[in-house]
């Protein structure tokens, strides 16, 4: 099998980390350094996705923001920046060249990376997408957890953030349920926008190997729901969720406790 960092750089060998990038699928904010034409240097809180494959770290700004126009004064060229992300004990740093786009094609790209990873962006018109070549990715981040992505799910979920929620998915996670299996990120997007389901753990988050187990208090907050639940009482669900490389590959939901696979 090949090494998947064989063909990056040393400097961007993280890029091939799956822990490195199962922390970039969380949503945190990050931090953005541009220079100043003064040579001073420009430091403020900013959404930014990995794009791991493509080499390039995406985000949207306002054209005329202060980055915008730092990175707009280095012309064709672009201009070196660094990225920074915190958590606690763990962080991330990306290096790279910035370049601002007013392109429509690329502005859209941007927006629905940003959606993946935060939230749909409100309308902009005057919107540009900042794309920056990365060139070196550092970073302390905790080894691959399965209860930490199955809780980032969660997150997304319960705020209502179904692209966020997909990212965190294999394009083939299986969906499963008192009506049945089906497959695909296409499957749970429509399961989470027609149910409107909202899942809260009742005890803390642990995985058994990639599997984690969770005793849910569910809510559906459209009429699509189980014939016998109410949508205006919770009730007690069990949720299965495996979990692989960083991704969920499955979620299997249970009406009682005695029906989950042991």
């Amino acid at each position: 099998m090949t090494d998947p960092s064989s063909d990056l750089p040393r400097p961007l060998a993280r890029l091939a980390d799956p822990a490195y990038l199962s922390f970039w699928r969380e949503r945190h904010l990050c931090t953005v350094t541009t220079p100043r034409p003064d040579g001073g240097l420009h430091v403020t809180p900013m959404g930014v996705v990995l794009d791991a494959d493509g080499r390039r770290a995406w985000a949207v700004t306002s054209r005329g923001s202060v980055k915008a126009r730092n990175i707009r004064a280095g012309g064709e060229d672009g201009v070196p920046v660094a990225i920074g992300t915190v958590d606690g004990r763990w962080w991330t740093s990306l290096e790279g060249t910035a370049r601002v786009s007013e392109d429509p094609a690329v502005v859209a790209e941007a927006e629905e990376r940003y959606a993946r990873r935060y939230r749909v962006p409100r309308p902009n018109p005057d919107r540009v997408a900042v794309v920056v070549e990365l060139v070196r990715a550092l970073g302390s981040v905790p080894e691959q957890d399965p209860a930490r992505v199955v809780a980032a799910w969660h997150e997304a979920v319960e705020a209502g953030a179904v692209r966020r929620a997909l990212v965190l998915c294999s394009p083939d996670v299986a969906v499963g349920g008192p009506r049945g299996e089906a497959r695909g990120t296409e499957v749970m997007r429509a399961w989470l926008e027609r149910s409107g389901i909202s899942l809260e753990p009742q005890h803390e988050l642990t995985a058994d190997g990639g599997r984690v187990v969770v005793h849910e208090r569910a809510r559906w907050r459209t009429p699509d729901a189980p014939a016998d639940v109410p949508t205006t009482e919770p009730a007690d669900t069990w949720v299965v969720f495996e979990v692989a490389d960083g991704l969920i590959t499955a979620v299997h939901r249970y009406e009682t406790e005695a029906e989950v696979p042991a």
